[in-house]
């Protein structure tokens, strides 16, 4: 006897489908039919809202299996919550923007620093 955790329950896909982004749910069932047309597996990256209004981020690997006729009969995939690496990527990148901001600042500040006389030179920059 094979083991499977097939999920046959129509309310579960439902379900599943309610809990999409609004912002992303074109995006994914875009992702999903069009696998079930064209790919043999794909990846799609998009948010869930959960209950409360908590956002999470979601990776879904999939695969389709065709039957002889190329028609997909069953899409097998795989969920991973990467909220914690979306954070942070979103911290890096505000990081780098600050820096970045610092970075081009610096001409300003180093025209009103003082000079080796103790003056502060106040030139204009244009």
């Amino acid at each position: 006897m094979e083991h499977t955790n097939e999920i046959r329950d129509e309310n579960f896909i439902d379900e599943w489908q309610s809990m999409i982004h609004p912002e992303d749910y074109s995006l994914v069932m875009d992702e999903i039919l069009n696998a079930g047309d064209f790919k043999s597996e794909g990846e799609v990256n998009f948010r869930i809202l959960r209950s409360g209004g908590e956002v999470r981020h979601l990776n879904v690997l999939f695969k389709v299996f065709r039957d002889k006729g190329d028609r997909a009969y069953r899409f097998v995939g795989m969920c991973s919550d990467v909220t914690a690496e979306m954070e942070y990527k979103k911290y890096l990148q505000e990081a780098k923007d600050m820096a970045e901001q610092a970075n081009d600042a610096k001409p300003d500040f180093l025209r009103i620093c003082p000079t080796k006389s103790g003056r502060r030179s106040m030139q204009s920059s244009a």
